[in-house]
């Protein structure tokens, strides 16, 4: 306690707390400054396993963080490949009438997008306008170029 010297047994406990807990909270527990538990452990040569012990814990605290975040992360991914996925199918399904074809490939544009980023393969999103009218003609030029393409394509190997 302070203003009074440490009998054995105090100093005993306070050594014993300083090895297993560190010297703050032997400190605290025995009422004696963490400067004095320290000082007496210099003396008796007595080391703390505290630094090693909050290590330890950090580590297996960023472990479980990074399990999570795999796990996450792969939920994710799969639900922008199913998104991926079903956009194609009704872009597929829309192609011969056109009316909501561009959004069905905005929507899959963006979902491609999103698991590029997740899985690392891009480090910046594609920019798309709220009103997706610079986005449509976009698609819509791709879209043209590609059918030409093909139709060069197969009008070549005929």
């Amino acid at each position: 306690m302070p203003g009074r010297a440490a009998t054995a047994e105090e100093r005993e406990r306070a050594l014993a707390l300083y090895v297993t807990h560190g010297p703050t909270e032997a400190g605290r527990q025995t009422g004696f400054s963490k400067g004095a538990v320290c000082n007496w452990a210099r003396a008796a040569g007595v080391k703390t396993e505290a630094p090693y012990l909050a290590r330890a814990a950090t580590e297996v605290s960023v472990a479980r963080r990074t399990h999570t975040m795999a796990i996450w992360r792969e939920e994710m991914t799969q639900m922008l490949r199913d998104i991926s996925m079903t956009a194609a199918t009704v872009e597929i399904a829309l192609l011969n009438e056109r009316p909501s074809l561009d959004k069905a490939t905005a929507a899959r544009v963006r979902a491609t997008s999103d698991l590029m980023l997740l899985t690392g393969e891009a480090t910046t999103r594609i920019g798309l306008n709220k009103d997706m009218s610079e986005q449509t003609e976009q698609v819509r030029r791709l879209r043209d170029e590609l059918a030409e393409r093909r139709s060069a394509k197969l009008t070549v190997v005929a």
